[in-house]
């Protein structure tokens, strides 16, 4: 990995995260951050290291004291109320510190410079029409949860971007949702396309499916869209669907679910590469603040079928390494997937774009942005909310 000069670094860093008890995008991301910046500790609420990446696991790991309650290391979402509290207690003494945020990891208290690098601003507060739903499983608790504490957690939440020193994003989407909500300027720096590192493996087949199909990956959450994906399978009975991810909307997918669609539940790395390598193609329609699943099959030229919202303006090139659909009609679905399935797409283009978001480019940015950072650090200076001039001069 492209690294900086040691005298170009501060003398210590630490990173924090909301949390690692699940295999996403964002904890491949936050795993190869540590790595990049020295083997960083990660401190963060809850760590389960069966439930999460492999790679992962091998980071120097700082949980909170509620880590030893097993009930909540395997439910985090039941820690809802206590989240920004516990977080307001992370007080890392390093030179700088990463708070890598999804929602509360931001709510730490650095003694050090600080830098957010945000997947989006806490959806459950500011996307709440997307993200809690009463379609959801326990989407009604955690709406009447949000609303209970909603005029005190926006005060914390504000409050602690305001501490903020810099801010990263990791899309134009979301960095236009930071200056929408906070009126602050983000660099965005796109995560890596992390699934590349594991395709010198030896790929296992998944056994059971069938020889042509569409793939989905994804963790079963209500903003995520399955239902519509497998609604519009319906429409399509000589198609196949194979869904790789589990959660909390399981029971739901799989009871509306047709013979046509197969649940593989969470699988290895090595599993996940035979399914990208086999498949004709990839679709999601979730509402994605990035999109990093469509690079993962494009790194395996397998072209994607995805909403045109979000993080997917930035991660694909329509007729180039996907398809657009413009809404969540079933009907349109169901026309995208047979075009995805039609068209003739060029492999080597596909991963060409792919390699745009590699492993290495990520390590130059962050490491170009965190000595520039180092570089013009004044001490006792903060970029407060509202104030975007003064802001955008801080992380430009």
């Amino acid at each position: 990995l492209t690294r900086l000069p040691l005298a170009a670094r501060p003398r210590s860093i630490a990173v924090v995260h909301d949390h690692l008890v699940q295999r996403g995008g964002a904890e491949r991301v936050v795993s190869r951050m540590a790595e990049i910046l020295g083997d960083a500790p990660i401190h963060t609420s809850f760590f389960d290291g069966e439930r999460t990446h492999a790679d992962v696991r091998r980071r120097h790991i700082v949980p909170s004291p509620l880590n030893r309650l097993g009930a909540l290391r395997r439910n985090h979402r039941w820690a809802f109320p206590i989240l920004a509290p516990l977080f307001d207690r992370v007080r890392p003494g390093a030179d700088l510190t990463i708070l890598s945020t999804i929602g509360w990891a931001h709510f730490a208290k650095p003694t050090g410079t600080s830098v957010a690098y945000w997947y989006a601003p806490a959806r459950w507060l500011h996307q709440r029409d997307v993200y809690v739903r009463p379609r959801s499983s326990g989407g009604g608790w955690r709406g009447a949860a949000v609303s209970a504490f909603e005029p005190w957690l926006r005060r914390r939440d504000r409050d602690a971007v305001a501490r903020i020193d810099h801010h990263l994003a990791i899309s134009t989407a979301v960095a236009e949702r930071l200056r929408a909500i906070y009126g602050i300027e983000a660099t965005i720096i796109h995560p890596p396309v992390e699934l590349t590192r594991h395709a010198a493996i030896e790929s296992i087949p998944v056994l059971g499916l069938p020889s042509d199909f569409v793939l989905a990956v994804s963790r079963f959450m209500s903003y995520k869209n399955l239902d519509r994906l497998i609604e519009a399978m319906a429409l399509l009975p000589d198609r196949h669907l194979v869904i790789v991810g589990d959660g909390p909307e399981e029971e739901r997918l799989r009871a509306m679910a047709g013979s046509n669609v197969t649940f593989v539940g969470s699988i290895s790395d090595a599993e996940l590469v035979w399914c990208y390598e086999r498949c004709d193609g990839h679709a999601t329609v979730a509402y994605e603040d990035f999109g990093l699943t469509p690079l993962e099959a494009a790194s395996f030229g397998k072209p994607t079928l995805a909403l045109r919202a979000g993080g997917f303006l930035d991660t694909i090139e329509p007729g180039t390494t996907g398809v657009f659909v413009d809404s969540l009609d079933t009907i349109e679905i169901a026309s995208g997937i047979e075009e995805l399935l039609t068209a003739t797409w060029d492999d080597a283009a596909i991963r060409a774009h792919a390699d745009e978001f590699s492993v290495d480019r990520f390590a130059h940015e962050l490491d170009v942005e965190i000595g520039r950072i180092t570089a013009e650090r004044e001490p006792g200076t903060r970029a407060n909310v509202g104030e975007s001039d003064h802001a955008r001069d801080l992380v430009r």
